[in-house]
């Protein structure tokens, strides 16, 4: 015979609250929510300009010692990460939970950018008997992007959620200006443009951690990778008179933000 085991109600009582899933987003009174945001990213990837060389029939136009003296200007591959890096991430984002598990959302994230300095490439004579460095000293900017998009939570049966999510906007970046200078010969260049601002397509992955509160404030970190579509030509005729090309756009980019948020539920 098979025994029967009593429960008392409050022990029966304690089992199924701790099986039950958390109310939230649909059956809750407030599926709305308002997030203020606040991180960093983690880095940019993609080249902003690939390795090229132009020959320079009179090196005189840099270096009047060097009339009438032939030589070549060699440029580097140029990175984003070359360029800037980020200050910190800051934004704000309303959501609506159209289920337990599924919630519509619109985030706005504003991005300030250190520019960084670097040498650039180097100008050499055909005889090879001179070959001095390019400097690049690149200008702040700062970047805008509006996205909209979905997450799926996990069910855990608690308050802590993982959950993933998919995002399409747009994305606009300042243009970047910047100068060159030949430390050696005392030249410098300023006020250049190396592209023009542009606002292009975006796309973002993330996935993080909820916790859901019940005082309706709730805590969101989230891991993310962006994909924008590559800047704008500069078009500058001094950069072109160099040798530097601006007519083609620059390469896609990635950026990957890692943020903590407050979420507000009404």
């Amino acid at each position: 015979m098979f025994k029967i085991l009593k429960l008392r109600p409050g022990v029966l009582s304690l089992l199924l609250a701790t099986a039950a899933p958390s109310a939230h987003a649909a059956s809750d009174d407030n599926p709305w929510g308002l997030q203020v945001f606040l991180g960093d990213s983690a880095g940019t990837s993609g080249d902003f300009s690939n390795h090229h060389a132009q020959p320079v029939p009179d090196l005189g136009v840099i270096n009047p010692g060097l009339s009438g003296t032939s030589g070549t200007l060699a440029f580097d591959t140029i990175s984003y990460d070359d360029i800037y890096k980020s200050r910190y991430v800051l934004g704000a984002e309303v959501s609506y939970a159209a289920s337990e598990n599924l919630e519509a959302y619109g985030r706005f994230s504003y991005n300030p950018l250190d520019g960084q300095s670097r040498s650039l490439g180097i100008v050499a004579s055909s005889d090879q008997t001179v070959a001095e460095p390019i400097m690049a000293h690149f200008s702040d900017a700062h970047e805008y992007t509006l996205m909209l998009g979905s997450r799926y939570y996990v069910p855990t049966g608690n308050d802590w959620r993982l959950f993933g999510g998919a995002a399409l906007g747009a994305t606009r970046l300042q243009e970047i200006n910047g100068s060159l200078e030949i430390p050696d010969e005392s030249l410098s260049l300023n006020d250049l443009r190396f592209s023009r601002s542009s606002t292009v397509f975006a796309q973002s992955l993330e996935a993080g951690i909820n916790y859901h509160s019940p005082s309706m404030v709730d805590l969101q970190f989230s891991v993310g990778a962006e994909h924008a579509s590559g800047t704008k030509a500069g078009d500058d005729p001094t950069l072109a008179s160099l040798g530097f090309d601006t007519t083609h756009d620059g390469g896609d980019r990635w950026s990957f933000p890692i943020t903590l948020g407050a979420t507000y539920r009404f």
